[in-house]
């Protein structure tokens, strides 16, 4: 089994690069820092390298340096990261300390093109379906006649989805799974009947994308940035509020993590100030749990440890095991289904909407940066990913420098008088 060696702080790039490539057969192993790297190299050397440009550009001269030569004594290939359209940083990375460089976000099938050079496979990583297992007789299925296999079917419902959501299917192992469920729950045979009743029934359509949609989430996820939200971000915000409340989005909430941890923080950081929260997603499943404000041990024990008590102080923990969050917490969310590119908000002082670009191509990138700078005031504040601030350096939007994550400001007169950048 090769390994994989990620050197990345981006939570939803390491997620969709180590989901993609285990599923492939390959052993990954995540680090955030070069010094967590050289610590572990010393288990064994991998066989590949794929380093955030950005975490090498922190880690200095000194510790770049010690990876390079590890990797030269191991023969190991370096292959450079860094969001797309940042070609000077990653121009940079290949002269000095990189064999190779991608820019991001982008599909895993793309990285693969890249580092299957390295590896020396001729077949990328990506989990293969059989169609096949569709066909034939279960019991589950009220007829008898078999699954169509077809492949231009599927494709057809992959763009289907796409063309209502935007979002690019990672995986199809995902989408046929889901597929198979509301088949069996519709009482459909074939495939291209099912292809027909999403093109009919829109609700079927909905609830077929809510199912694909990826809701990977936890509490305080990304700690440095809501560090910058407590101390930077917020304060700013209830100086400009004056007597009025605070609007904030959570754009692509999933289950509701998101928003609660805002909401609790604002409870902290903000006690005088009246805070209202929306959250939305394209998926309705989800919402409806974060309506409920209940949440699992296991979502919970993600929570990272600075922020433990702060979470502790919002949520009640219930015999079942589960967590209640509390309802004056939840009197501050309210949550609507939608999606992001469809959305006709405005008015909003804080908009939060981090590692949802990374499932869009560039297209749908540039009209969701439009949106979300559109549903801001002058002065506003867009938080996003690590990994896709080059996307909102528009002149829409100008980077807000005085915090330690990724933060924007939108542009306008009254927005920099009400709020100094530097």
């Amino acid at each position: 089994m090769q390994k994989l060696l990620l050197i990345e702080r981006d939570d939803g790039f390491t997620s969709i690069f180590r989901r993609y490539f285990v599923a492939g057969g390959y052993e990954v192993v995540c680090t955030r820092s070069v010094e967590e790297t050289l610590a572990k190299w010393r288990a064994g050397a991998p066989d590949l390298v794929v380093a955030d440009s950005r975490v090498m550009d922190d880690a200095g001269p000194r510790f770049r340096g010690a990876l390079r030569r590890q990797a030269d004594k191991a023969d190991v290939k370096i292959v450079a990261s860094g969001t797309w359209a940042d070609k000077t940083l990653l121009a940079e990375a290949t002269e000095t300390w990189a064999d190779d460089s991608f820019s991001r976000p982008c599909h895993p099938e793309k990285i693969w093109d890249i580092i299957k050079r390295y590896l020396g496979q001729v077949d990328g990583p990506k989990v293969r379906i059989d169609l096949s297992r569709f066909s034939g007789k279960t019991a589950k299925r009220v007829n008898e006649r078999p699954f169509d296999p077809a492949d231009h079917v599927l494709d057809d419902i992959e763009y289907l989805m796409y063309e209502v959501s935007g979002n690019l299917v990672k995986t199809r192992e995902r989408l046929v799974n889901q597929i198979e469920k509301r088949m069996r729950a519709r009482e459909v045979t074939t495939l291209a009947d099912y292809d027909a009743l999403l093109r009919r029934d829109p609700e079927e359509l909905t609830d077929l994308v809510g199912l694909v949609t990826v809701n990977e989430t936890y509490f305080f996820r990304s700690p440095d940035q809501f560090t910058a939200l407590r101390e930077t971000v917020f304060p700013k915000l209830g100086a400009a509020a004056s007597d009025r409340a605070v609007r904030v989005w959570s754009a692509a909430c999933s289950v509701g993590a998101e928003p609660y941890s805002i909401a609790m923080l604002a409870r902290e950081a903000l006690p005088d100030v009246r805070i209202r929260i929306v959250g939305s997603d394209i998926d309705a499943r989800a919402l409806e749990r974060a309506r409920k404000g209940v949440f699992s041990a296991h979502m919970v024990e993600r929570t990272p440890l600075e922020y433990k008590g702060v979470f502790g102080r919002y949520a009640e923990k219930r015999d079942d095991g589960t967590w209640q969050i509390t309802r004056d917490v939840r009197d501050m969310v309210t949550f609507k289904h939608e999606n992001i590119l469809e959305s006709q908000n405005s008015g909003f002082d804080l908009v939060f909407c981090r590692n949802v670009m990374i499932y869009f191509d560039q297209t749908n990138v540039t009209r969701m940066v439009t949106t979300l700078t559109s549903s801001l005031r002058p002065g506003g504040i867009l938080a996003v990913g690590d990994s896709e601030y080059v996307a909102c350096e528009t002149n829409g939007l100008e980077r807000l420098r005085d915090t330690r994550s990724t933060f924007f400001v939108r542009n306008g007169a009254a927005g920099r008088a009400r709020m100094r950048l530097e």
